[in-house]
């Protein structure tokens, strides 16, 4: 059996394990605004927009941060902007255009994937950003879609296996589609040459 505290995993014979999550959240306000293109190219990850005096954003504030806590405990990387709305007109593009306060969405190579539509609860915004993390294939293997499409531990050792039986044979299924491309090509090579 194992349980998580903080930054170690306690397993059956008291040896801790350390795991890595790295959750960077970049802030970009009116004095930093600049950073926005050097951070936004080819980033995979969630950003939220806010405005300082958007009451819907101050409600928000603690939600966002028990998520970014409850997301530092899951084993991903992940790269999360919050975007000060008075720096919006520095950013240029269609990331710098934004219709409501607050919105949050996921991008992928730095071009908006989805935008969240949930109410504005801690489970709804940490299942959001994981999706688009599990899209990427940042989640370890003991993590799976379930039927709703939500991300959920896998917790029996029986699905645990079958995670990684069907992991490994899709490595192994890719991996043999490319050598036998490879191999036809020597072939085809070898008879034109004898021709």
């Amino acid at each position: 059996m194992t349980k998580k505290t903080g930054k170690t995993r306690k397993t059956g014979n008291k040896k801790k394990v350390k795991f890595n999550s790295r959750v960077t959240v970049h802030k970009i306000e009116p004095s930093n605004s600049s950073d926005f293109e050097e951070h936004i190219k080819g980033m995979n990850g969630t950003i939220l927009y806010h405005h300082p005096q958007c009451i819907h954003c101050v409600m928000l504030r603690p939600k966002w941060n028990q998520m970014i806590q409850k997301l530092k405990q899951q084993n991903v990387n992940c790269r999360i902007m919050e975007i000060n709305a008075d720096a919006l007109n520095k950013i240029h593009g269609p990331l710098g255009k934004v219709d409501g306060f607050p919105k949050i969405i996921n991008v992928t190579n730095g071009i908006e994937k989805d935008v969240f539509n949930d109410t504005r609860e801690v489970e709804n915004m940490l299942q959001f950003v994981l999706k688009n993390l599990k899209g990427e294939h940042n989640l370890p293997y003991d993590y799976n879609l379930n039927e709703k499409n939500r991300i959920v531990k896998l917790k029996t050792k029986q699905n645990i296996q079958n995670m990684r039986n069907k992991l490994n044979n899709t490595y192994r299924l890719k991996h043999k589609i490319h050598k036998g491309k490879t191999g036809k090509n020597k072939k085809n090579k070898k008879n034109r040459k004898t021709k």
